[in-house]
């Protein structure tokens, strides 16, 4: 009966992720709170302009309310509610994703929305014309309007094919470049997988690193210097690079072991939940699917908290993992009928049977 509140409240943590960007603003005595929430860098140069200043932590503080909502009522309870406080923050939430102006949390965003849509079943609803008919009049207000937006949304949108969405140059212009760097550090990275394949480099820096650091040439001196700090500390931006390098093909047999057996428990459990946990099931399956399709353009370090974290929710709340009811498992499947034997009768005793006291 708690099941809800206590996920929902694991989920109310990413608000603390906005203290972050308000560092600028923030009053000479309240700074120390920064000692436990550090400031993001994109607000360390002492700037802060909603809409130009890309708010990193606000964004995901909009992801946010929008899970705990969903946590806590479901999207059927927030739309078919009758209470029309709950769409209108779930849209807030929204909105305020685009403050940090990152593609991958809008799409994000977006797919987990639709993933509960339909494990939920919404799409046999009413509410599948309704989603139909807001996203074609969303589409049809944002095409004009869509060079005037801030910059922060526009870098968001910058997925859009330039055909389809007509932003502003430098919004397309740095996340064009924001990608660049992360292909040509791969590209630059490519080479040194066969070297760590059997036996990983792990996380310490070894002599090659810092030689190529120094610029003595190695594969990793191919990229810019901004890309050689990531390189040497293993951020590289990508899951199965992040994987690979660090503790070789063990390492990656390891990972796909635990993805598909995570999955499998995520899916067991979405699939034969209780009747009242069966929305919240639903919710955490689909963070977990989205959580592993966007793992190529994360990292081990800063993914695994997330596929732990709600596969350790959905283990805690189902007390395990789900088993198909016994009416299911009792079911026989269909089979051909067999051919009838001729069943011959058991002759009868000749000799009298014992006393029934003695049987």
């Amino acid at each position: 009966e708690k099941a809800r509140k206590y996920v929902a409240m694991y989920f109310a943590g990413m608000f603390f992720f906005a203290i972050q960007d308000f560092y600028p603003l923030m009053p000479h005595f309240l700074l120390p709170i920064y000692w436990l929430i550090p400031p993001l860098s994109y607000s360390v140069g002492g700037e802060f302009q909603v809409g130009v200043t890309r708010l990193a932590g606000t964004g995901v503080a909009g992801t946010g309310i929008m899970n705990v909502l969903i946590a806590l009522y479901g999207l059927r309870g927030i739309f078919l509610s009758g209470k029309l406080w709950r769409p209108v923050v779930f849209f807030i939430g929204f909105g305020l994703i685009f403050l940090g102006g990152f593609r991958s949390a809008i799409i994000g965003a977006t797919a987990t929305f639709l993933l509960v849509f339909f494990l939920e079943g919404l799409h046999r609803t009413r509410m599948l014309p309704f989603l139909v008919v807001f996203a074609l009049a969303a589409t049809g207000l944002a095409l004009p309007l869509a060079s005037k937006l801030p910059f922060t949304f526009q870098r968001a949108l910058a997925f859009v094919p330039p055909s389809m969405l007509d932003l502003r140059a430098d919004a397309r212009h740095d996340a064009q470049d924001s990608w660049d760097w992360r292909v040509q550090m791969w590209k630059a990275l490519e080479p040194e997988i066969p070297k760590h394949l059997l036996i990983g480099k792990g996380y310490a820096i070894s002599v090659e690193d810092f030689q190529a650091e120094m610029g003595q040439g190695a594969a990793i001196h191919s990229a810019d210097a901004s890309q050689q700090a990531l390189a040497l500390s293993s951020d590289y931006h990508n899951g199965p690079l992040s994987v690979v390098l660090p503790f070789g093909i063990w390492g990656v047999i390891a990972m796909i072991w635990f993805l598909v057996g995570s999955l499998w428990v995520m899916y067991r459990n979405y699939r034969y939940s209780p009747p009242e946990l069966k929305t919240l099931n639903a919710f955490l399956c689909a963070s977990f699917v989205w959580s592993v399709l966007s793992f190529y353009g994360g990292s081990l370090a800063t993914n695994m908290n997330i596929f732990t974290g709600v596969l350790g929710l959905s283990v805690a709340i189902n007390c395990g993992v789900c088993r198909k009811p016994a009416s299911q498992a009792a079911a026989r499947p269909f089979s051909m009928p067999l051919r009838r034997r001729r069943v011959h009768p058991v002759p009868t005793p000749q000799f009298p049977l014992p006393n029934r006291r003695f049987n």
